[in-house]
């Protein structure tokens, strides 16, 4: 997995598909006191069970084992289903201090053998030792992920795990779709730029003006910010040329390098209502051909059906068709309009691969 995705929240069904196929994996339940606890015991054991089904849809035999202050293990990996002993183990939580954590680890890496995988769902919160143990067994081929949940934070989990991600019940609309395993996902603005609708070579930012989108000076900052640091990225890292336009009731074009088009954008906001279907045709002109059309948007663009029969017709002539919201906008509004859509967050986790 590209490792500028780590830290990232992603739809818990969703990363499995994202992983290498491996023979046996192990799945760690973090039961201490942090843990164990209130309603996350329940969003945690959602979790254990799709990674399980995701895990064995792949031809993975699973394992489980969960650690306090002392490792038990619920099940080797072996063919077969591991769900009824991932639901046993929630039973069983006993909320007392994570010592147990490497201990649990080295455990786990025994039972996954090398090119095996393990994945240890955790706050992080655990023995600071617990980090050596995972270096230890990445030397000796064994992959180890840390999963917290969308709540915690990526720091803790950093400081134990090189490979780390959180996940959040998010409906990722459809799969039919390159690039829609990651569909509804939220992401520092930058980041985009490694997904595969962000590395077309031409591009047209599409920026939604409308009264909706620029009612007061903090969204408008926000919005601002991700433009610029979304494209300033694929131009980076893609080598992307980057058309700007923005779209109300109206469309306007604005020429000139793409980071002053950005700023005149905004330093202009036009009309009250959103014409996606406007916005797509003019933007599929400024194109000119293969490429992809970047809208930056809430999804409220009038006709949903209309908008994306057009989607599709340029889909046929080469051109994708992706939507960037903020981490405040509804996935199920963007998906009405939009097959790949994802969402930005302000915040940059410290999180990346020290190596």
């Amino acid at each position: 997995m590209d490792p500028n995705l780590i830290g990232t929240k992603m739809n818990r069904e969703t990363l499995p598909k994202l992983l290498p196929q491996a023979d046996k994996a192990v799945i760690i339940v973090d039961g201490s006191g942090s843990r164990a606890g209130g309603d996350a015991v329940t969003e945690v054991q959602s979790d254990a069970v799709a990674l399980t089904r995701g895990l064995e849809a792949q031809g993975t035999k699973v394992g489980v084992l969960s650690f306090s202050d002392r490792v038990e293990v619920q099940r080797v990996p072996e063919a077969g289903s591991a769900e009824s002993a991932v639901r046993e183990t929630f039973r069983d939580l006993q909320g007392y201090s994570g010592t147990g954590a490497a201990t649990a680890l080295k455990a786990a890496g025994s039972l996954a053998g090398p090119n095996g995988l393990v994945i240890m769902l955790t706050d992080g919160m655990v023995d600071p030792a617990t980090r050596k143990t995972v270096e230890d067994l990445q030397a000796k081929g064994v992959r180890v992920i840390g999963v917290g949940q969308g709540k915690d934070d990526p720091r803790d989990l950093g400081s134990v795990f090189n490979e780390h991600y959180r996940l959040e019940n998010q409906p990722i609309g459809s799969k039919s779709v390159q690039g829609a395993g990651l569909v509804g996902t939220e992401f520092h603005p930058s980041k985009l730029a490694c997904l595969p609708p962000f590395q077309a070579k031409k591009a047209v930012l599409l920026l939604d003006t409308s009264g909706s989108r620029v009612y007061n000076p903090g969204q408008v900052n926000s919005l601002r910010r991700d433009a610029h640091e979304l494209t300033e990225a694929m131009q980076r890292q893609n080598g992307s040329q980057i058309g700007v336009m923005q779209f109300s009731d109206q469309v306007a074009r604005h020429p000139g390098q793409t980071g002053s088009a950005i700023d005149d954008a905004f330093n202009h906001p036009i009309g009250a209502s959103s014409d996606g279907l406007l916005a797509l045709q003019k933007g599929a002109r400024e194109l000119g051909g293969p490429g992809t059309l970047i809208f930056m948007t809430d999804g409220e663009l009038g006709n949903p059906k209309e908008f994306k029969a057009e989607v599709a017709r340029l889909k046929s002539e080469g051109i994708q068709v992706v939507a960037v919201g903020m981490s405040s906008d509804s996935p199920q509004i963007l998906g009405q309009n939009f097959d790949l859509h994802y969402r930005t967050v302000s915040r940059e986790p410290g999180f990346f691969i020290s190596k």
